[in-house]
């Protein structure tokens, strides 16, 4: 698993926790973190399937 695939799972399992456990995120805020996290996850994929 690529280093980009990973920092994108982590921020999106922050932002749940976050979101539910801590505090209210804006919405806003959260469609900007997730779609970033999803940016890294397939950024890290498509890294990753390159280099093979």
């Amino acid at each position: 698993m690529h280093s980009l695939t990973l920092i994108g799972i982590v921020l999106g399992a922050a932002v749940i926790a976050t979101d539910h456990l801590i505090r209210r995120i804006p919405n806003w805020l959260a469609i900007l973190l997730y779609s970033i996290a999803v940016v890294l996850c397939i950024a890290g994929m498509l890294i990753s399937r390159q280099a093979r």
